[in-house]
């Protein structure tokens, strides 16, 4: 007879985990957990750091070379008569206004008080200039003309109360337009009374009460519309952050300071660098560059850890030492800020 050799189990043994196991497990656990959302809170940061740094570079890169075109053009009227243009609008009437008449060949870029936009941002400078709406080579004259009311080969775009140049390089008019027949093509500037023709004489002036420009001009001369654009920054409120305004239209949100220096300085060559504050009367017919500083955030708060310092309008500018503590600005928040400037020269003074 074989006796069985089975070990009997207490009743009371235990099978399975201890308690100090468990603890132990759901420390390890909790550690490996605590390094995971650290990780994904890091790359999380990290992300929104460079998304903001992103948009923030698109929006200083699009506003600067905004601006500097706008600089670049300024006072371009196409081929201009070596005496420059004869300018018929009246600036003594009573309609007269800088902004829209301001075809002054002295201030083809200007950033005065006088006209600053309404609602242009208050600590910010703003830029006005003048030149060509566009060029349209169908904007010619249809057979010879030298009253102030005559045919084009199109009318194009233009519109009753629009500033016209017409040049054929030796001679040269500016007048505000009465009247515009789209259908026949026709253009007439008799009929405003801001324009003052009475200087002019020119030969085979023959027109009622002698209303002519100031020479007469052949068939198929060009003939353009002026413009005058103000860039400007400002927070209206159909818009969430702060943005670049070209007269009425918003072009980049984001940009929160703009501040401008003039280059000036006889024979072409600059020699001063101002402020706007410190430009006179004399000085804007002399401008030769535009030195623009801007200050861009991101959209989104709470990117960076702690708020940054930054030095505004940066170390480039002129009369501006960013070692100095004094020139320090602590925002006021923990968005993403950046300051970039650029340098653009007047293409039509420098040349």
């Amino acid at each position: 007879m074989y006796r069985s050799m089975r070990t009997a189990v207490p009743i009371n043994k235990q099978v399975g985990l201890s308690i100090i196991e468990i603890m132990v497990a759901l420390l390890l656990s909790s550690l490996l957990l605590l390094g995971l959302f650290q990780v994904f809170t890091s790359n999380s940061q990290s992300f929104r750091l460079n998304e903001a740094n992103s948009r923030v570079q698109e929006t200083g890169r699009i506003a600067l070379e905004i601006l500097s075109r706008a600089v670049r053009n300024a006072g371009y009227y196409g081929c201009q008569p070596a005496g420059g243009f004869n300018n018929n609008i009246d600036t003594g009437h009573s309609d007269f206004d800088e902004s829209i008449h301001g075809f002054d060949q002295g201030q083809a870029i200007f950033s005065g008080n006088s006209g600053r936009p309404a609602d242009a941002l208050s600590g910010t400078d703003y830029i006005r200039v003048a030149g060509l709406a566009g060029e349209d080579l169908d904007l010619r004259l249809d057979g010879d003309a030298v009253s102030v009311d005559f045919s084009l080969v199109s009318v194009g775009d233009l519109e009753q109360g629009n500033i016209v140049f017409i040049t054929d390089c030796s001679s040269g008019d500016i007048f505000q337009l009465s009247s515009v027949d789209s259908d026949d093509n026709e253009i007439e500037a008799s009929g405003n009374s801001i324009n003052d023709f009475s200087p002019n004489n020119p030969e085979g002036c023959t027109a009622a009460g002698g209303v002519c420009l100031s020479a007469e001009y052949e068939d198929g001369t060009r003939v353009m519309k002026g413009a005058i654009s103000n860039y400007f920054l400002s927070d209206q409120p159909t818009h969430a952050e702060p943005a670049l305004y070209r007269d009425s239209d918003a072009l980049v949100s984001g940009v929160e300071r703009m501040q401008v220096q003039y280059g000036t300085g006889p024979n072409l060559t600059v020699t001063d660098w101002k402020s706007v504050g410190d430009m006179g009367a004399s000085d804007w017919p002399n401008v030769l560059a535009a030195r623009i500083s801007i200050l861009v955030r991101s959209a989104a708060d709470n990117v960076v850890v702690e708020p940054q310092t930054i030095c505004f309008p940066g170390p480039t500018w002129d009369g501006q030492d960013c070692s100095d503590s004094d020139n320090l600005e602590t925002m006021p928040d923990r968005r993403l800020y950046r300051v970039y400037t650029t340098t653009a020269a007047l293409r039509n003074r420098v040349q």
